[in-house]
């Protein structure tokens, strides 16, 4: 815990509204900073991202999918994201992409020809605001566009070979984003971006 990189408990969930002109493709986001995270190593380039899903229990209503809600539960837990996106598909910047963020845990790339461990170090998290452990829950549309115009804007600045879920990198431990997540529909909204995604070509078998 001693290496992590803390900010000071004034600093913390203290959301303040940014314009984020990080590619040409502009995005609005606000920031909500989270503690938990460290430099990366020296010697690694970013080239995964890792898509995850998380809600506060606590909450039966609208909270239990708030950015601002989930954000503190992961501040509570000591993980962190690198971005949280809410059920409305409002975007909060977390850890800059700089940084190791604390949210694969003890994980493996899937792949055949690349079994790396350690994904904290070369991905960038995406929280979902949504709830994995139902199979009849819909993660809106919206939520999806804001999604596909992030990874774009990711991808304007990293070269990104993989975009996966935390279950497939962790599957003894995690599920989400869940059966319920519709990558097919991930993939169609990127592509109207005239965008070509960058999806992984081996496969995981």
């Amino acid at each position: 815990m001693s290496n992590l990189k803390k900010k000071t408990q004034a600093q913390q969930l203290q959301p303040t509204s940014k314009k984020a002109s990080i590619s040409e493709s502009i995005l609005i986001v606000i920031t909500i900073p989270l503690s938990f995270y460290r430099e990366r190593p020296s010697d690694v380039l970013v080239d995964t991202i890792v898509i995850h899903s998380m809600y506060h229990p606590e909450f039966t209503c609208v909270k239990r999918y708030s950015i601002f809600e989930c954000a503190k539960l992961l501040e509570q837990q000591e993980v962190s994201a690198h971005y949280l996106i809410g059920s409305q598909g409002e975007t909060a910047l977390c850890v800059d992409e700089k940084f190791r963020a604390r949210h694969a845990g003890e994980s493996m790339l899937p792949f055949p020809g690349d079994r790396r461990v350690g994904v904290n170090d070369f991905s960038i998290g995406i929280e979902l605001c949504g709830d994995s452990s139902d199979a009849t829950y819909e993660y809106p549309a919206v939520q999806y566009r804001a999604l596909s115009r992030l990874i774009v804007n990711i991808t304007a600045r990293h070269k990104i070979k993989y975009i996966v879920g935390h279950n497939e990198i962790a599957p003894e431990r995690k599920l989400d984003p869940g059966v319920n997540f519709d990558w097919r529909l991930l993939e169609q909204i990127i592509d109207g971006y005239l965008w070509p995604p960058r999806y992984a070509t081996e496969s995981c078998e």
